[in-house]
């Protein structure tokens, strides 16, 4: 793609905004140059198909706080309030908007495995989440993928 993936390329920054990506100098400062690399790949494979990158925030289960490093930004909790949350190795869900706390969990991109709904919600979003991996924190992190475009297809 380029002689130096340390540099982030216009067109690329762009296509980063358009998919409403948000800290972009900083997302791209804390990628190792294997994950630039793959970025740059995802990038040009979306060129040559057509489409655009999407950014998507997915979520990993963690045994201990230095686990699963990745980017976050506190800014995508207005991002996931409009949008789904992708477990690496699940469904899609949704996070709770309806409490402070909550929001402070989200913000911080890591939702504790001891979350206590401050509502007492017997549906709680967020420990629907953390149910399906007890005792374990959810990490939040922001990646990129190739966006899928539908087609209609003809009766």
């Amino acid at each position: 793609m380029t002689a130096n993936s340390s540099l982030l390329p216009t067109l690329f920054r762009e296509a980063l905004v358009r998919a409403g990506m948000l800290a972009i100098d900083e997302w791209w400062a804390g990628l190792d140059s294997t994950s630039r690399s793959e970025a740059l790949r995802l990038w040009g494979a979306c060129q040559e198909s057509g489409t655009e990158p999407e950014v998507c925030v997915e979520g990993s289960f963690t045994g201990s706080e230095e686990d699963a490093a990745g980017f976050w930004h506190n800014d995508y909790y207005a991002y996931l309030v409009n949008h789904e949350m992708y477990l690496l190795d699940g469904p899609k869900f949704h996070i709770c908007t309806r409490h402070p706390v909550a929001e402070a969990a989200v913000r911080a991109g890591r939702i504790p495995h001891d979350f206590d709904c401050p509502l007492a919600s017997t549906d709680c979003p967020m420990r629907r989440i953390l149910g399906t991996h007890p005792g374990r924190t959810l990490k939040l992190k922001v990646t990129l993928r190739a966006h899928q475009i539908q087609t209609a297809r003809a009766a």
